[in-house]
């Protein structure tokens, strides 16, 4: 492909020397001075970008799409599995149209996206989402395991950051368990794989990247039953994909566990190691040597605090017994009645816990999974470790969904903390300093050369840099800027007529 040197101020070749590859013309551009860009130029009519993609599926550059999934690609898209350095979970690349073919260019979307796109006339949206499971419960990309020891059970467990099918929260068994003689999974395994449960995960595929050790998926299994209760996973993506797998693998979905077995792990006096139980079952009855799951049984496993007590309880706020288990409420590391609960505590939604009122809280803004921001109550330890306080809008943000910018405020300097998202329309980032300033620090008369609005102190150092260069017109950094076509950082194309 010839390339060849294009004048950017007069839109026109700065010559009518062509170059055979695109690093020849960059060491060209050193003979002009003024500005310069490197253009490739490209036939209207050429269709050798066909062979390219024929050779890249073939000799295995592209990683091709599973054969039962080509009916659904066209042919003259040359469908192929999208690789990051990374996982993106259910993306495809393929070749849009002729002109993105011969500039190299491929488009990635989701295989739903793409099957909406091109047969959304045909295919109901159910059909799509099933494709669109199966496609990616049948990646090689992702290999099942499935494990019955303790340190499988606390592996998969452990601050792998994954949520629930129905909460947003990250798992209420991923705390810091610390103060526990061991982590409230490892009460799964009994020690005996006749009787114990299994954890089954996935996990990150990709060898180049830092996290490859990061659990994408897991779920509690029972191997004699072949059943599971809840997945839990880094996104709805990685969640449908260990459902798929373990449905290929012949396990079903269940509604509890009752009648499994849980190790005793004695953590106080009256206070046993647990976790909190999913499913319709979750009660446990106490034995010699183990717990086990039922639906009424002596012992309710739906706290999170990951051990449960034996012995009956009195309010640690008011004194008064507590008759009705389910009035319980665990309030800062103490048994309180729901009463004095409601009175005297927050429910802390970070957490999905109780603190006493006296610890503070707020309302936090976050994004709920639909990605709608939505306000939850938190309380001050969520906020100090989870938070940040906006001083435009004066409310608090989620760290996980939204980011935080130093604004500058004021010509001496000040900085404030400021929401990205709810603040974007009231700042601006310099592109000469790349500093972010209010709105009323933008320059009203001077931009870069790609247009771009500057800060007052960077207009006034390129007006002064105009008027003490005699070569330079002081009302140069005032014009906009001469600008073809972009494909690329580097290269433009320019489509003539077929010799």
């Amino acid at each position: 492909m010839p390339y060849m040197i294009l004048n950017v101020e007069l839109n026109e070749p700065a010559s009518d020397v062509l170059y055979d590859t695109a690093h020849e013309a960059l060491l060209a551009r050193g003979l002009y001075s003024f500005r310069t860009r490197i253009m490739a130029i490209v036939k209207s009519d050429d269709t050798s970008w066909m062979e390219r993609e024929r050779i890249r599926l073939e000799d295995g550059t592209y990683t091709p799409v599973p054969d039962w999934f080509q009916q659904y690609c066209k042919p003259e898209h040359y469908v192929h599995v999208a690789r990051y350095k990374d996982i993106t979970s259910g993306m495809i690349a393929f070749t849009e149209n002729a002109e993105k073919g011969r500039q190299d260019i491929q488009l990635r979307l989701t295989v739903s996206r793409y099957l909406s796109r091109f047969y959304g006339d045909v295919l109901s949206s159910d059909t799509i989402s099933r494709i669109y499971q199966r496609f990616m419960g049948s990646s090689s990309d992702y290999t099942l395991t499935i494990e019955q020891t303790r340190e499988a059970f606390i592996y998969a467990y452990d601050r792998q950051g994954v949520t629930s099918e129905s909460s947003t929260f990250i798992s209420c068994m991923e705390k810091d368990f610390s103060h526990l003689p061991e982590h409230p999974a490892a009460v799964y395994y009994t020690g005996s794989k006749s009787d114990s449960l299994a954890i089954a995960y996935i996990k990150n595929p990709d060898t180049a990247c830092r996290t490859t050790e990061r659990v994408l998926a897991r779920a509690v299994v029972w191997p004699d039953n072949k059943s599971f209760v809840r997945v839990y996973g880094r996104d709805e993506t990685m969640r449908t994909v260990l459902i798929t797998m373990l449905e290929e693998a012949g396990f079903e979905r269940t509604d509890d566990f009752s009648g499994a077995r849980l190790k005793r792990i004695r953590y106080d006096n009256g206070k046993f190691v647990m976790p909190y139980i999913d499913g319709d079952a979750q009660c446990v009855d106490e034995y010699d040597d183990h717990f086990e799951i039922t639906h009424h049984g002596d012992f309710q496993a739906t706290e999170t605090q990951g051990y449960i007590s034996t012995s009956r309880f009195s309010c640690e706020q008011c004194g008064d017994g507590i008759d009705d288990e389910d009035g319980i409420r665990y309030v800062g590391g103490e048994y309180w009645c729901g009463h004095c609960a409601d009175t005297h505590a927050i429910f802390c939604q970070y957490y999905d816990e109780y603190f006493p009122d006296t610890d503070g809280g707020n309302t936090v803004i976050t994004l709920n999974w639909r990605g709608r921001q939505e306000e939850q109550t938190w309380s001050q330890r969520a906020i100090d470790n989870a938070a940040f306080y906006c001083e435009h809008t004066e409310r608090y943000y989620s760290d996980n969904d939204f980011n935080s910018i130093e604004v500058i405020v004021n010509k001496r300097g000040h900085t404030e903390t400021w929401c990205e998202t709810a603040c974007q329309d009231h700042y601006f980032i310099c592109p000469d300093c790349d500093k972010a300033y209010h709105t009323d620090l933008q320059s009203t008369d001077t931009t870069n050369d790609d247009g771009e609005w500057v800060c007052l102190e960077c207009a006034e150092k390129r007006k002064a840099e105009a008027e003490a260069d005699d070569n330079i017109d002081s009302d140069t950094f005032k014009l906009p800027p001469v600008t073809p076509t972009i494909h690329d950082e580097r290269q433009y194309t320019l489509a003539v007529a077929a010799e």
